[in-house]
């Protein structure tokens, strides 16, 4: 089936302007070296942690990259899939997406036991909000990086089926050194990275994969109180405790993203989504 995946509308508008690897390679490279001179800047300047180190050079990150591929780089915003007309739908779209497939995972361990959740009393509504911002600008930078660049330019040169693939192992390596990181969280950070991928490629945009990707991160630590691909959030509005049992469930240390929930539900996303691309005139 892979193998009869055709090129979408924005794959084709790229391949047509036949602009080749260059803006694809500079903007790449452009993005190692911002983040690798704003992260120690903003450690340095503002006493910034980590986590709030990444997710301003992310920010500051993605204005350059966003700058340089739709100037230089010759790129639109429709190239991109970035259409304003799809925006408000996909964006509640893909907060919905994740909602739902956290809520169930949440509540699944809830009712077994495999994890025990309070309100959190050191709760920072400022921090929340920041987080919120942070979060939204990271994962639409993962989007436009992985989803926007590197698949759309893969799909042209060897197809978009060959180019899912690729691309969901790179993300799913890109993680793999994380804390806490297991063989099963792997696992389904490549499932994550394949059914953003495909919601790109189907609906032809990055909007939805974009929102899909913040709710996720979002819902997940700020709000649920899990780890983040390992990363512990400063603050969350509930504080989950888990027992040394139930693991395969809870996720353990790495957060919800370790868990089996996570494997099924996505691979039911992944079901749904290859059922609609057959069905569509995505199919040679």
């Amino acid at each position: 089936m892979f193998k009869q995946f055709k090129l979408n509308t924005s794959m084709l508008a790229i391949k047509a302007k036949k602009l080749g690897w260059r803006p694809f390679v500079v903007c790449y490279l452009l993005y190692a070296l911002v983040m690798s001179l704003t992260r120690p800047w903003l450690i340095s300047t503002f006493q910034l942690g980590k986590l709030w180190s990444i997710l301003g050079a992310y920010f500051i990150t993605c204005l350059v990259c966003l700058a340089f591929i739709t100037s230089l780089g010759h790129y639109s915003f429709k190239d991109l899939g970035l259409e304003k007309s799809k925006f408000g739908k996909n964006v509640l779209q893909g907060w919905l997406y994740a909602s739902l497939i956290l809520g169930l995972i949440f509540l699944a361990n809830l009712a077994t036991g495999a994890i025990h959740v309070n309100l959190n009393p050191q709760f920072q509504p400022l921090l929340f909000l920041l987080l919120l911002v942070g979060f939204s600008v990271q994962s639409f930078m993962e989007e436009f990086l992985f989803r926007g660049l590197i698949f759309t330019n893969l799909a042209i040169q060897i197809g978009p089926g060959l180019a899912i693939l690729i691309n969901s192992l790179l993300f799913a390596l890109g993680h793999a050194s994380n804390a806490s990181a297991s063989p099963l969280s792997v696992i389904n950070t490549f499932l994550i990275g394949f059914l953003f991928s495909l919601i790109a490629y189907y609906h032809d945009n990055l909007w939805l994969a974009a929102a899909f990707h913040a709710g996720w991160n979002f819902l997940l630590g700020p709000v649920l109180g899990s780890e983040v691909s390992g990363f512990e959030l400063p603050t969350s509005w509930l504080k989950i405790s888990l027992p040394d049992k139930l693991q395969l469930l809870n996720g353990g240390a790495y957060g919800f993203e370790a868990s089996i929930l996570v494997s099924v539900l996505i691979l039911i996303f992944i079901v749904y989504y290859l059922q609609a691309i057959k069905k569509s005139s995505l199919i040679k």
